[in-house]
């Protein structure tokens, strides 16, 4: 039985589908949706190389991609800066033996943040903070690859 389905979210339409999947799929089995934002960035890369504003605005984007999400869902969020390392550890820690399933190591490791009630109304600002979210990543995405290279 599916307690807990991860959600990873990025604005783009492949994750819209997989929400709107992952939607079906928890309705159908009384699951628990959890949405956690994406980026397809490294965090040093772009606290070297990128303003506070930009910084801010990417953030504020993804946040505004997690409301998106929640489709008439709570969202919770989790404390980590570096999620997919903690997610990394977390199987490692199962992988080695130290944990015995993945729900004990993530009871272990993962902090609640804070939980986003659905608010329908906003849904013209959401789609404004989107577009923006698409504009900045567009427009950023050759810096990506070229720090990939580095």
């Amino acid at each position: 039985m599916v307690k807990n389905i991860l959600v990873p979210v990025d604005g783009s339409e492949g994750s819209d589908r997989a929400i709107e999947q992952a939607v079906t799929l928890a309705s159908a089995c009384g699951a628990k949706l959890n949405f956690l934002y994406v980026a397809n960035i490294n965090q040093l890369a772009i606290n070297a190389c990128l303003s506070d504003a930009i910084l801010e605005a990417v953030t504020k984007a993804g946040n505004v991609i997690l409301d998106r999400a929640m489709y008439g869902c709570r969202v919770r969020t989790i404390k980590a800066q570096e999620g997919p390392a903690l997610g990394v550890a977390i199987l490692a820690g199962v992988g080695a033996g130290i944990f015995p399933d993945v729900p004990t190591a993530c009871r272990k490791f993962i902090a609640m943040d804070k939980t986003c009630e659905p608010e329908p109304a906003d849904s013209a600002y959401y789609d404004k903070g989107h577009a923006l979210y698409q504009k900045l990543y567009a427009r950023l995405q050759p810096l990506y690859r070229e720090l990939g290279k580095l």
